[in-house]
């Protein structure tokens, strides 16, 4: 069976004839300086039918030229300079064209104007093709090509193929997608009962991403070997960085010590103690009065010391500082059936 495609973009005007040249039109087009000034004629057909197209209003803006087809399909001869100027064709049922015409000498040029009215009686056609990258010519597995008028779509094979077995013949909009680059829209004529054969070409369009931050810790070497990190990323009890003390700006330990629920910060004297609220084990005597609170230990360095006044060390002058509240939550090498405050200096 003999193959026969057209495939028309739906804002790609189809030049034909010496002198000039079409293409889609940019964001600014602009015009060029040279004052020469040639004559060209044009014609304009339907896409379908290939007959000529009566009453189609050409505009070229930039240069004040607005003309008619008659009914032949013709345009008046325009005289128009050297150079590249926005244009337009339009007539009611007919898609609107856009693009730029560039003049580079006399000559004559062809439209096709695309019917709203796209499907045309006759036998299905079997549509297969390639989808490949533009640049390269790799062939592209996993495109996503569809016709949503017809609501079929496809997914590219290892080979870039894809196939529709049965499309009515008409002009349809072949969508064509594939991540990392621009999706593709064409407007292809697919004739009665014909096997269509269509090469794909998508160009490579860098995908936009979020950006990410990066934060790193400083870690302290001897923090870290004497298991400061590692307790906390265990999640038990409460610690606090230097960087972390400084910005709760703490007079005193103790007001880090009051936000722990279950702690109790006592004045005793001159010193200033930590109990816990908890009541610890079971006494001997089951007769004898269970303490209501006992006093947290506490090391500075990993040193134990007694009667420690907490308040007594500056905030400041600590590297880190933690709180563990109860058997469960202490480490093992500083066991406490109350729990512990541990005190890191800064050296």
């Amino acid at each position: 069976m003999h193959i026969r495609a057209a495939v028309v973009l739906p804002v790609l005007l189809l030049a034909l004839g010496p002198g000039f040249l079409l293409t889609p039109r940019p964001a600014n087009p602009q015009a060029t300086t040279d004052t020469t000034r040639m004559t060209i004629v044009g014609h304009v057909v339907d896409a379908i039918t290939r007959e000529p197209l009566r009453n189609v209003v050409l505009r070229i803006p930039t240069q004040g030229v607005t003309g008619v087809s008659d009914a032949e399909g013709d345009f008046p001869p325009v005289r128009i300079p050297l150079g590249a100027y926005p244009m337009s064709l339009s007539r009611f049922g007919y898609r609107v064209v856009e693009g730029v015409l560039t003049v580079q000498q006399a000559g004559s040029f062809l439209f096709e104007l695309l019917p709203l009215n796209r499907s045309i009686s006759g036998d299905s056609s079997h549509v297969t093709g390639t989808v490949t990258d533009g640049e390269t010519g790799r062939t592209l597995e996993a495109s996503l090509v569809a016709v949503d008028e017809l609501k079929v779509v496809r997914l590219t094979d290892s080979q870039g193929r894809f196939d529709f077995a049965q499309v009515p013949p008409g002009v349809w909009v072949l969508r064509v997608e594939h991540l990392g680059y621009a999706t593709r829209e064409d407007s292809v004529f697919i004739p009665p009962g014909e096997s269509v054969e269509l090469r794909v070409q998508l160009g490579p369009q860098p995908i936009p991403l979020e950006g990410f931050t990066i934060s790193v810790e400083p870690r302290n070497r001897e923090l870290e070997l004497e298991g400061f990190y590692q307790r906390r990323d265990w999640g038990l009890g409460r610690q606090w960085t230097r960087q972390q003390i400084e910005e709760e700006r703490a007079l005193f330990l103790a007001d880090l010590i009051r936000k722990i629920p279950g702690l109790e910060v006592v004045r005793e004297g001159f010193m200033t103690k930590v109990y816990s609220r908890r009541r610890v084990g079971l006494p001997r005597d089951p007769t004898a009065r269970m303490p209501d609170r006992c006093q947290l230990a506490v090391y500075v360095d990993g040193m134990k010391l007694e009667d420690f006044d907490i308040d007594s060390v500056d905030p400041l002058r600590l590297q880190a500082f933690e709180v563990y509240h109860g058997v469960s939550e202490t480490p093992i090498q500083y066991a406490h059936h109350c729990g512990v405050m541990l005190l890191w200096l800064r050296h």
